[in-house]
């Protein structure tokens, strides 16, 4: 009885170490697969971004992408999934300039067509790297306008201060009206000089 299970443990040893190394070998496969399908698709979509680039610029711009071709809008929808084109370039123009590299273009669709994630997923991901990256640019904008305030307060007190201080050294007859001046002086308006 003891040689009988210690035989089916051995057995059992081998079966799952043979498993183990043919997963391992699957990995190995599936990973050399996605590699193989990863170069293919940027070459897809390096050769695609010359055909969208009409002025030869080295970037596609939003109205190029949006004059798109049929067989190009069917290839990126089959790729990620965007219907619209437009969309697709927004998300992918992350710094809002108007204009895609290739390098960002090939980058952005190659991650969304290999990528595990569920296409929702992944369109959220990409409105949440938007949304921060406006969030950071707002937030330098906002420190900006705050050290400008902060000089522009700077500068007001001390002209508040220099006026001030003009103020208290000025002669108070420079402040009168012509009027208060000849009291001051003791002279009537007529012109005659009154004596005290």
């Amino acid at each position: 009885l003891v040689v009988g299970i210690v035989i089916m443990n051995l057995v059992t040893a081998v079966i799952v170490n043979s498993s183990l190394e043919q997963a391992a070998k699957d990995k190995s496969l599936l990973r050399s697969i996605e590699e193989q399908n990863r170069k293919k698709v940027l070459a897809e979509l390096r050769e695609m971004f010359y055909r969208l680039d009409h002025d030869g610029s080295g970037e596609v711009s939003r109205d190029e992408i949006a004059q798109i071709a049929e067989r190009e809008r069917q290839m990126l929808r089959d790729l990620t999934g965007f219907d619209d084109p437009v969309e697709l370039f927004d998300a992918l123009d992350s710094n809002e300039r108007g204009e895609v590299g290739i390098e960002e273009f090939c980058a952005g669709l190659g991650e969304i067509a290999v990528s595990d994630s569920p296409l929702e997923i992944k369109r959220m991901q990409m409105q949440v790297d938007h949304i921060k990256h406006h969030l950071s640019r707002y937030m330098n904008e906002t420190e900006e306008i705050k050290l400008t305030l902060k000089d522009l307060f700077s500068v007001t007190q001390r002209m508040e201060s220099g006026m001030n201080s003009m103020n208290s050294s000025l002669n108070p007859a420079m402040f009168c009206g012509h009027d208060e001046l000849l009291m001051m002086h003791h002279i009537p308006s007529d012109g005659a000089r009154s004596r005290p």
